[in-house]
C-alpha cells in the first residue's frame, strides 16, 4: 500500500483552508487504487489532526520541535524531510501558499525527485501509474500536461482553489 502526504498547513489555530483542497486532490489520484491519503501536520496538536482526519485524511503524522516556528520554511522543510525519508511516500502535495512555494521545490530536491507546480488538476495515469498534472502555461493561455518520471515520491504543487474541498 502507498501512501499519499499532503503538506497540512495550520493557519493562526486552525487549518489552512487548502487542507481539504489537498485531501481532495489526494483522493482524485487514489481513486481505483490502495493509497492511503496522509496528511503532514506539522507543529500541530491532536485537535488538528482530528480536524484533517474529518476531512478525509486516512491517517496523520504529526512533527513537533522547538525548532519549528509558524512560517519559518526551513523548519517545515526539515520535518516534511523526515516524513518523506520514513514513509517513502508515492505522492506529496502541497499548495501554492508562501510556506508550500518554498518547502515544496526544496523537499524535491533534497529527495531527488520531480516537481509540478502551479497545478490546477491531478490525475493517474492508468498506463504508467504515474501522476499526471495540468498547469497552465503562455500566460494562462493554454494548459500543459506533465507526467512524473519513474522516480518518487512526486511533489505537486496545487494551485490555491483548483479542488474544493
Amino acid at each position: 500500500m502507498s501512501e499519499i502526504i499532503i503538506f497540512a498547513e495550520i493557519d493562526g489555530e486552525g487549518l489552512h483552508s487548502t487542507v481539504g483542497e489537498l485531501i481532495s486532490a489526494g483522493k482524485k489520484i487514489a481513486e481505483d487504487t490502495d493509497n492511503v491519503i496522509s496528511a503532514a501536520l506539522i507543529g500541530g496538536n491532536q485537535d488538528l489532526a482530528s480536524q484533517a482526519i474529518a476531512l478525509g485524511a486516512d491517517k496523520v503524522y504529526l512533527a513537533n520541535d522547538d525548532a519549528i516556528q509558524e512560517g519559518v520554511a526551513d523548519a517545515y522543510l526539515a520535518a516534511m524531510h523526515r516524513i518523506c525519508i520514513q514513509v517513502e511516500p508515492t505522492v506529496v502535495l502541497t499548495s501554492k501558499t508562501p510556506i508550500g512555494r518554498a518547502v515544496g521545490p526544496r523537499l524535491a530536491y533534497r529527495l531527488g525527485s520531480g516537481i509540478a507546480q502551479d497545478c490546477t488538476d491531478v490525475s493517474l495515469d492508468s498506463d504508467s501509474g504515474r501522476v499526471t498534472a495540468t498547469r497552465p502555461v503562455y500566460g494562462g493561455n493554454a494548459m500543459a500536461k506533465f507526467t512524473f518520471a519513474d522516480k518518487d515520491p512526486q511533489v505537486v504543487i496545487m494551485r490555491l482553489k483548483a479542488f474544493e474541498t
